[in-house]
């Protein structure tokens, strides 16, 4: 056995005994201290830099391995994960010792001082699955905030059932998945589900499986047989195997909104944006008494609005690019298509209809503070934006198509990935599947992730809500009187 193979081993073996409970639920605030620790979130880049996945994933043993989804981390284009504890400290991690497709969990290298982390252990044998085991679910729900649900397992569906309902041929390797009764967290794929003692007894593993309404999970026991019985060896995240249990992935941190959450942050903005010098009318009275203008008789254009009615008024853009990026964390939620995303994206199309639809002066003034906006992202977290640009041309990217679009007033561009734009059903927002033509001018709404680092492009990557096509913004706003 390789060196890489006995690290993986040993970390198993030194904590392989446990006892399982059987009685009361285990101390959620108690787990949160013992086992939280060593829980964290695993997020995925292609070599551009781009987050394309984030899932959960586990200190194993002497703290060297991390055990996560192995769906979550074989996106094509991989590159490297960042591990992020408690603490919010990133740690890198390029390598992987073991992935197991039958099981569908990865073991990932994380060689960084992690300031004395020690792992957790894996059962040393299969819980009892009559519903009498009693554990607790330790994860990042929607990869943002920690959470702690117990209840309590049972034998799970078999494989074969599992892998029909998901329309794949089942992998050999595993005869059933665990279920778990009274104990859920939203989106935590990867997450440990634990006894009292903190030993690991099973790894959930958010299956896109049609029917399965209660949460699966894979035996740790099986995990550690699997760690036992190869010789893992080191290799690059980019040899890694080709998932084969489809899973619900994260592509945005933090919970979305409710769906009425949406109409009313659509009729607010639109309220924000009446112009507050002429209320909307886009006429004022004035009468000229020695070059300064006095609100009196006469009927003159609004000097703010240049008769629009409409502005970009203070807080405006702040409460588009909010909306933006609520929009984005809705329309990618994982799991099918429900409430929340049909809601999100039909919010999203009548605004930025809305939008396109308004006059020329405000999309002019409203493109060009979006550029600035582009322009200066220096190193962005996610963060909300809305772009009127122009459709230069799709190149190959890491990890499928990518269609550049370039914004008004800024030299950087903005880069989406072709499969995101078109919307999880592919059908993008008319419904027939048709992407934006070259040269054709659209409004985007959605999420900036990172720099873009494809070679001859300076900009941002976005996970995109919603767009349409567009008029032209308009020319530069004339001067305000």
């Amino acid at each position: 056995m390789g060196r890489t193979g006995l690290v993986l081993a040993s970390a198993c073996l030194a904590f392989a005994a446990s006892a399982t409970a059987r009685a009361e639920r285990p101390d959620a605030d108690l787990l949160r201290q013992t086992v939280a620790p060593a829980v964290c979130t695993v997020t995925v880049e292609n070599t551009w830099g781009m987050p394309v996945a984030i899932a959960n994933g586990f200190l194993l043993g002497d703290g060297r391995f991390v055990v996560s989804d192995l769906g979550a981390v074989a996106q094509p284009g991989v590159e490297s994960v960042i591990v992020r504890f408690e603490d919010g400290r990133p740690y890198l991690a390029r390598q992987f010792g073991l992935a197991d497709v039958s099981l569908g969990l990865v073991a990932l290298e994380v060689l960084a001082d992690r300031g004395g982390k020690s792992g957790l252990p894996l059962a040393g044998t299969l819980p009892d699955l009559d519903g009498l085991t009693a554990v607790g679910m330790v994860g990042w729900e929607y990869a943002k905030d920690l959470g702690v649900a117990t209840g309590r397992l049972w034998q799970g569906p078999s494989a074969d059932d599992v892998a029909s309902r998901a329309r794949i041929q089942p992998p050999a390797g595993l005869d059933a998945f665990l279920r778990i009764a009274g104990g859920d967290l939203q989106a935590a794929g990867g997450a440990p589900v634990v006894d009292a003692n903190g030993t690991v007894l099973a790894v959930h593993l958010p299956i896109a499986a049609a029917g399965i309404q209660v949460p699966l999970a894979v035996p740790a026991y099986s995990l550690r047989r699997s760690l036992l019985s190869a010789e893992p060896k080191l290799a690059m995240l980019t040899k890694l195997p080709r998932p084969v249990w489809p899973v619900e992935t994260v592509r945005l941190a933090g919970e979305p909104p409710k769906p009425a959450g949406f109409q009313d942050a659509r009729q607010r903005i639109r309220d924000a944006m009446v112009c507050g010098q002429c209320r909307g009318r886009g006429r004022v009275r004035a009468e000229f008494d020695g070059g300064a203008i006095r609100t009196y008789e006469e009927s003159i254009e609004c000097p703010r609005c240049h008769g629009e009615g409409i502005a970009l008024e203070s807080g405006v853009y702040e409460l588009l690019t909010t909306w933006a990026e609520e929009g984005t964390r809705a329309v990618w939620v994982p799991g099918p298509v429900g409430a929340v995303q049909t809601a999100a994206r039909g919010a999203g199309r009548d605004m930025l209809r809305y939008l396109a639809s308004l006059d020329r002066n405000f999309r002019a003034e409203f493109a060009q503070r979006a550029g600035r906006d582009v322009s200066q992202l220096g190193t962005p977290a996610p963060r909300g934006l809305i772009v009127y640009a122009e459709v230069r041309e799709t190149i190959a990217g890491p990890d499928g198509e990518y269609v550049i679009l370039d914004p008004v007033d800024t030299d950087c561009v903005v880069a989406v990935r072709l499969q995101d734009l078109m919307g999880k059903d592919g059908r993008g927002p008319t419904g027939l599947g048709r992407r934006p033509p070259d040269r054709a001018w659209i409004i985007l709404a959605g999420t900036v992730l990172s720099r873009l680092k494809a070679p001859g492009h300076v900009g941002v990557c976005v996970l995109p809500f919603e767009w349409t096509g567009c008029p032209t913004p308009g020319p530069v706003p004339r001067p305000k009187r």
